[in-house]
């Protein structure tokens, strides 16, 4: 038999390739909708080592509609593996789609969902993965951490053949204890958008996603009407029902069921209410809503009426029934004015055709689309020969780090559009993790750079003195980027020149230290924007237990800081797990870098205010990316909080965990420096060193403590060859500490974590 030819594109009818690569990629169709059939296997035994491979025989498998998984909400399948104890790491999936010859500039895309982390594949090809470590694919590999966010990869024209493809998917557990595990994935075509001029004009992309479809709404199904504002802002709907979507009864791929029992006639109108979090609108965006709504729909944002359908014009009423049957999604544009930066309510009354309808079904999603930016202007004149790197940039030996090309963030990605975003058959059904597990905001993949493993004599104590603050009479700086976006940037002092400056030797870079040498990675914080290269900013997302929802506007580097916001919301998010009542940061390396032993330090002036900082809760730590372990460099809990005896006022911990699972037989290493009132107010430094004979920690260069791998044997298992992430954030409100109170917002002032800077050493034995 003839080998199934490569996939291929034909011939231009709209100009040159590099005419047609000015054009907007338009989403045209689904080759794999999202909810499609999967073969999936999910037991202790590993499948044969061909199971990717175009044409494996998975007859076997067990098989099933997407979502896939189990605890997580959504789920359609349960692939849960209960008589397995303890449970495997990993999940496999199968599907197949038929692809077309390609017309000109066309590509195809993978949307996926995949809870904790993903390797794929094409036609046994890896295609990209996601919160995975690089190497080998394996049934014994944990994810690198837990669930955080879709992820878009885009196909290789040279792995695609015209006909059937196979899509296959290793789904990794972030621990074997964990509580849910999720998958979907829809595979697109995207074609050049002649209609608009390439270049001419701005192209709108769908740039965030502010609502997903399937999030979780509350709702309302009765015969009376809600009552009072229903669709405004602050709407009491704590006594409603809550479910993912899509909702209704009857209808194709429901999830959850709002059907009436024992109510005959039925109610007439079924009430939906949701939040979503915006940024600042600049007012170059363009805001909209797509839809699915069986029969009529008229939608609210902020309890004004942005848009219905099918439902005739005038007064909205739980009378009213829809003017025909279900005609299919629907878009609405959402005026830019309406919105506002941060929360923001979106409801929705869905009409029945007629008493005895059959079928209901509602789910939304809400896209802001911003104008692509213009090309960068040409320089006006080079930069001058004469001006020299500064001493710091030119010491400094921190790789730069690049994501794969074929992985992008899904918001950053066209993955839908009025036509196509939506069906009452096969939504796009986001699975939401539910673990106890850190959870993370937009996914970025990149190179990792990791430590190698290393043993010998240990290091003499280095006792650093805390750098002094930034003089108002510092020199200016300006950013000198290199040709490629990757490659890190170089700083320009820029000093008049005089009689003490002209010829003398240059500063001693304070990063350089004895028994370390130079930094291996290094953030001083002066350029006005995070670099995507070093960090990974977590976006509308939320921890399971706190009372904060974690957005990528409370991140800003400015003034030789990078600054955490954290702030009241003017409308707090209701109706989750746990009322949400602020706005908060989280940075990351996940994926970026990570290293095994060495030197970690940042200063930083912490978020807490005295005795108004309860529940504010800023972290320094580091986590194992691939075991369990993690290593508390930093913790602080503002006052008044409920532990008040172990740990007062103005003080911070540090811990060693040898499983954030805390699974029975788990030890905690944990250290508390009561006497340290400076802690609030003012810059310090916290270090750890780190090196095969244990762990050394430092407040502004003063060694604070220093457990033994001796005495801490699981240090060594704890803490894998994959080394360890930096994560930086503030958190509010806990259990062991006290939530913030919402009736006394005096004892919780909106306060700022500023990072002066974060430097890691290696560690060379």
């Amino acid at each position: 038999m003839a080998e199934t030819p490569d996939i291929q594109q034909s011939a231009p009818t709209q100009g040159t390739n590099e005419q047609v690569a000015e054009y907007c990629l338009r989403p045209v169709a689904d080759l794999l909708p999202a909810g499609s059939q999967w073969s999936w296997q999910f037991d202790k035994d590993a499948p044969p080592s061909t199971w990717s491979a175009q044409g494996f025989d998975d007859s076997a498998w067990s098989v099933g509609p997407a979502p896939l998984g189990f605890v997580a909400k959504g789920i359609a399948t349960d692939v849960s593996a209960k008589t397995t104890r303890p449970g495997p790491r990993v999940a496999y999936f199968r599907s197949k789609f038929e692809a077309p010859k390609l017309p000109q500039g066309a590509s195809i895309v993978v949307n996926t969902v995949a809870d904790d982390g993903l390797i794929l594949y094409v036609n046994g090809q890896e295609i990209g993965r996601s919160n995975v470590i690089s190497g080998p694919d394996s049934h014994d590999l944990f994810a690198s951490s837990s669930f955080f966010g879709p992820v878009t990869y885009t196909i290789p024209a040279s792995l695609l053949r015209v006909g059937t493809n196979d899509i296959s998917a290793s789904v990794h557990l972030n621990f074997r204890a964990t509580r849910a595990i999720s998958f979907d994935a829809r595979v697109q075509i995207l074609t050049p958008d002649f209609s608009t001029p390439p270049q001419s004009e701005a192209c709108p992309i769908a740039a965030t996603e502010l609502l997903a479809a399937g999030s979780t709404w509350s709702w309302q199904f009765k015969t009376s009407a809600p009552g009072g504002n229903w669709a405004g802002v602050g709407f009491d709907d704590s006594a409603w029902s809550t479910g993912p979507a899509p909702l209704g009864f009857a209808a194709k791929g429901v999830v959850s069921n709002i059907a009436p029992k024992g109510v005959r006639p039925g109610p007439r109108v079924a009430y939906f209410r949701s939040d979503f979090t915006a940024p600042a609108l600049s007012g170059t965006e363009s805001v909209v809503v797509n839809t699915v709504a069986d029969d009529g729909v008229v939608m609210y944002v902020n309890g004004v009426e942005v848009g219905r359908s099918n439902v005739i014009a005038g007064p909205d009423s739980n009378m009213l029934f829809a003017s025909t049957s279900y005609k299919g999604p629907v878009s609405f544009d959402i005026p830019v004015a309406l919105i506002h930066e941060g929360q923001n309510t979106i409801s929705a009354s869905v009409h029945l055709n007629y008493r005895a309808t059959r079928a209901v079904a509602f789910d939304a999603e809400i896209e802001m689309l911003t104008p692509a930016a213009a090309p960068p202007a040409a320089p006006t004149s080079p930069t001058p020969e004469s001006v020299a790197p500064s001493p710091e940039a030119s010491a400094s030996t921190e790789p730069p780090t690049t994501a794969p090309a074929t992985t992008t963030q899904i918001n950053e990605t066209p993955t839908s559009s009025a036509a196509t975003a939506l069906t009452s058959e096969s939504p796009l059904s986001e699975a939401v993790p539910q673990t106890g597990a850190q959870t993370t905001g937009a996914q970025t993949t990149g190179a990792q750079t990791t430590g190698a493993q290393t043993t010998g004599a240990q290091p003499p104590v280095s006792a650093v003195p805390a750098a002094p603050a930034a003089s108002a009479t510092s020199p200016e700086t300006i950013q000198v980027s290199g040709a490629s976006s990757a490659a890190p940037s170089t700083t320009i002092s820029l000093v008049p020149a005089t009689s003490s400056t002209l010829g003398a030797p240059p500063p001693a870079d304070p990063a350089v230290l004895a028994n370390w040498g130079a930094p291996v990675f290094r953030d001083e914080f002066n350029a006005t924007t995070v670099d995507s290269t070093k960090w990974r900013v977590r976006d509308k997302t939320r921890l399971a237990y706190d009372q904060a929802i974690i957005s990528a506007s409370q991140v800003k580097v400015a003034n030789g800081n990078l600054s955490i916001a954290t702030q009241w919301l003017a409308n707090p998010v209701l109706g989750t797990e746990r009322p949400r009542y602020f706005n908060t940061g989280y940075i990351d390396t996940i994926g970026l870098f990570s290293q095994r032993y060495g030197r970690w330090e940042m200063r930083a002036k912490l978020p807490l205010v005295t005795g108004a900082s309860r529940g504010i809760w800023p972290a320094f730590w580091l986590r194992d990316s691939r075991g369990l372990g993690e290593i508390d460099i930093m913790e602080a809990i503002g006052a008044p909080h409920d532990q008040m005896g172990s740990q007062p006022e103005g003080t911070f911990s540090s811990t060693v965990h040898q499983s954030t699972n805390h699974e029975a037989g788990t030890v905690r290493v944990s250290t508390l420096n009561k006497k340290l009132p400076t802690v609030i107010g003012g810059y310090h430094t916290w270090a750890l060193e780190w090196d095969p004979a244990g762990m050394r920690f430092y407040y502004d260069g003063a060694l604070v403590w220093a457990p033994t791998t001796k005495d801490n044997p699981w240090f060594n298992t704890a803490f894998t060859d994959a080394g360890v992430n930096i994560r930086i954030d503030t958190q509010v409100g806990f259990w062991w500490m006290g939530y913030a109170d919402p009736l006394h917002k005096e004892w919780t002032t909106d306060a700022s974590y500023d990072i002066d800077y974060v430097r890691v050493w290696k560690y060379n034995p």
